[in-house]
């Protein structure tokens, strides 16, 4: 498995060219690759946070669940303890 970091700096060296024989770089080009990159890792942090919240979510969830499954077994077992939310 490849190292992340060797992978965005592949990714870095084969946008700009330098990973083929057509090295012609201006400023104007690194200045594009650079923003098409930040933009990327942009999306890339987005999305990071997306899959944190969904799974933040299912715990809240899983964590609701049980509780009310611990509730409804305390009720039908009729010992009295209930769980308050």
């Amino acid at each position: 498995m490849q190292n992340p970091d060797h992978k965005y700096v592949s990714e870095i060296l084969m946008t700009a060219g330098l990973l083929n024989k057509e090295c012609v770089n201006t400023p104007f080009r690194l200045i594009l690759i650079y923003l098409v990159f930040m933009e990327k890792r942009q999306e890339d942090t987005l999305q990071h946070k997306r899959i944190v919240e969904k799974n933040h979510k299912k715990l809240v969830f899983d964590v609701i669940n049980e509780i009310l499954v611990h509730k409804g077994e305390s009720i039908s077992q009729g010992n009295g303890h209930e769980i308050l939310l």
